[in-house]
């Protein structure tokens, strides 16, 4: 028997990974808003997997939802989203005016050219 990448077309494929990592994303941001809110951590480092591609969040409906031409742009509207969500549990925790938030990325546009999902500018 082949496995099911082997089997499924690679838009199908795509579509599932985007799917797991919207679980994932969800799963993080959970976490993340309870540990950034704890005054006796020093230091919290958190990574999540925006804008990686696939394209997992609709920035025109601004939701969590994969649709065939996502791109880097919907996902960079969700690091802004989620960003917004640290800085409001920080400040809900008193700790914002105490707190360094050191952003970094490691994808570029470019990283969604030539995917299923494209680079629809």
């Amino acid at each position: 028997m082949l496995p099911a990448r082997d089997v499924l077309p690679v838009s199908r494929q795509y579509e599932l990974v985007a799917h797991e990592q919207q679980r994932e994303y969800r799963r993080t941001l959970e976490h993340a808003l309870t540990v950034v809110a704890n005054p006796d951590l020093q230091l919290v480092m958190l990574h999540w997997l925006v804008p990686h591609p696939p394209g997992i969040y609709d920035r025109y409906r601004n939701a969590l939802d994969y649709r065939p031409g996502s791109n880097y742009f919907d996902n960079l509207e969700l690091v802004d989203f989620t960003l917004g969500n640290v800085r409001r549990a920080l400040e809900k925790a008193g700790l914002w005016e105490d707190t360094t938030l050191i952003v970094t990325g490691d994808h570029p546009p470019d990283a969604y050219m030539g995917g299923p999902a494209g680079l629809d500018l």
